[in-house]
């Protein structure tokens, strides 16, 4: 996948991505986003699954730092991770 972009909301991430450039001939049947902290550890199950751009991953902790990288699944197998994302900061409104 390319281009994959996050935005912050409450606790959570909407991360989205163009299709990648080849899918080798296999129709692609599903992206996963796995989430990255600032020290570029894959956070574990800040992940998300779905057939199509975005995804929203939640549970994530406000005023943390985050990237977030896709892959895409077909029936060949699973590509390599993307490049990450920005980093983006969930937040809420002050009480």
């Amino acid at each position: 996948p390319l281009n994959v972009v996050a935005t912050a909301a409450n606790a959570s991430a909407s991360i989205s991505w163009d299709v990648p450039a080849n899918s080798n001939g296999s129709a692609i049947t599903s992206y996963t986003v796995q989430t990255y902290d600032s020290n570029s550890n894959p956070v574990s199950g800040a992940t998300c699954t779905s057939s199509a751009s975005p995804c929203t991953i939640s549970g994530i902790t406000n005023g943390a730092a985050y990237t977030f990288k896709v892959t895409a699944t077909n029936g060949i197998g699973t590509s390599t991770a993307s490049s990450a994302s920005t980093a983006v900061t969930p937040s809420t409104i002050p009480n």
